[in-house]
């Protein structure tokens, strides 16, 4: 039978709760005071939740890969944009290419003009003064045309050891040759006829180009008595005892005991 003291301090508990709750214990047999937590409801395999089926997940994409907006299926759109990026790129290449072949290009040209030879002015004037000689000595008027002294006579002769005479206005023999050919020692000699000056251009002079070389470039008498023959050899020279200027051009090697030549004859001043 319990005492009057603990019904007032079960009495007191139930009111305002144990008076130390940490050291408070239940006990057996105070159904008021047992707690208990509350069970868990159990989770029954064979009853799932169902959702609506409008709440049901739907794929973002269709079976055939449409799209939900409305717009076109989306691998066409990636092979659209494969295509698109392939012609870019073949077109950047093929643009890289032609700019490589035309700085190659560019580069070649660069390399065979600074190479490729220039043509000097005096090689380009000898070329034309050969062009404009064509096609022999013997027959080319064109340098004797822009003489302002008239010619008497041009034409070929034939040079021996006995001289020819060009005073006056045709040659002849005599004995004040203008000039003579020395077999022995295949030299040319004009005598008692000076000045001389020799000319080895390829085209034949006017008198003003004849007579400037006289006065420029006149031979000393050792060397108007020993003329050696080359190719070209022209000689312009004033005839023994006339005032006026001749020129002699011998055409070929001499032979034998004679040489060919070819003369202008311009008029005496």
């Amino acid at each position: 039978m319990p005492r009057d003291s603990e019904w007032d301090d079960a009495a007191s508990e139930q009111e305002h709760g144990p008076a130390n709750p940490r050291n408070s214990t239940p006990r057996m047999g105070d159904a008021g005071l047992e707690r208990r937590s509350p069970s868990l409801p159990e989770h029954r395999q064979d009853n799932p939740v169902q959702r609506p089926a409008t709440q049901q997940l739907q794929p973002y994409f269709g079976p055939l890969g449409d799209s939900p907006r409305g717009g076109p299926p989306v691998p066409i759109l990636y092979g659209i944009i494969a295509i698109l990026i392939l012609v870019i790129g073949l077109l950047l290449g093929f643009l890289l290419a032609q700019g490589e072949e035309t700085d190659s290009t560019a580069a070649d040209d660069s390399a065979s003009t600074s190479t490729r030879p220039v043509p000097s002015p005096t090689a380009s004037a000898t070329r034309a003064t050969t062009e404009s000689s064509a096609p022999s000595i013997a027959s080319e008027p064109s340098s004797r045309a822009s003489s302002s002294v008239p010619v008497t006579y041009s034409g070929n002769v034939r040079i021996t050891d006995g001289g020819i005479n060009l005073t006056g206005s045709r040659p002849g023999q005599g004995p004040s040759a203008t000039l003579i050919y020395q077999p022995s020692t295949g030299q040319f000699d004009t005598q008692n006829s000076f000045p001389a000056a020799l000319w080895v251009e390829t085209a034949n002079p006017t008198y003003e180009q004849c007579a400037d070389r006289i006065n420029t470039q006149a031979l000393s008498g050792d060397e108007r008595a020993a003329i050696n023959y080359e190719p070209n050899l022209g000689i312009c020279v004033v005839p023994f005892g006339a005032d006026q200027v001749v020129f002699i051009r011998i055409t070929e090697q001499p032979t034998g005991e004679a040489a060919q030549a070819f003369v202008i004859m311009w008029a005496p001043m």
